[in-house]
């Protein structure tokens, strides 16, 4: 444990006992029961703070994942709002979320901003203007397709049937 969490063994077992430190010594010893309680309870400190230490790295770890994540949403939101010209009132209320995309990493954010219901919140809203752009797409082919017949139609041009638009 001492190694996977960068301890000094010899520092670690003279918090146990003193004598501890002189591993080279090949005779045996006798070891009193309350040395091996403080071993036992050195050993379960280890573990917790081995437990404590991968549990910030499983948050930081998610930190980065979220925040990753909702980097990525602020920017597809940011294009679709502008491809759907969405009004800045419906905007406004995904502030916080595009605020974030040019935060780095190791910037405090406030709190709540990585949160699991604010990213599908997110997700809820891209998909919704997903929908909105394939709509508005749709739209503006059939008013080019309208533009273009009146086009012909003003220069008495006749428009082949066979080809559908």
């Amino acid at each position: 444990m001492c190694n996977m969490m960068s301890l000094d063994l010899k520092k670690t077992l003279y918090e146990v006992h003193p004598s501890f430190v002189e591993l080279e010594r090949i005779k045996s010893m006798s070891v009193s029961d309350s040395t091996l309680d403080r071993l036992a309870g050195k050993v379960h400190a280890l573990n917790q703070e081995k437990k404590q230490r991968l549990r910030k790295v499983l948050v930081f770890a998610v930190h980065v994942s979220h925040l990753t994540k909702l980097q990525d949403l602020g920017g597809t939101l940011i294009e679709l709002w502008s491809l759907t010209d969405t009004p800045l009132d419906e905007q406004k209320c995904f502030d916080h979320v595009t605020s974030l995309i040019s935060v780095s990493q190791n910037i405090v954010i406030p709190q709540g901003c990585l949160a699991h219901d604010l990213i599908k919140k997110v997700e809820v809203e891209v998909k919704r203007l997903k929908h909105s752009k394939a709509s508005k797409m749709k739209e503006l082919v059939l008013k080019k397709m309208i533009d273009l017949e009146e086009i012909y139609r003003s220069v008495h041009m006749y428009i082949d049937s066979d080809h559908e638009w």
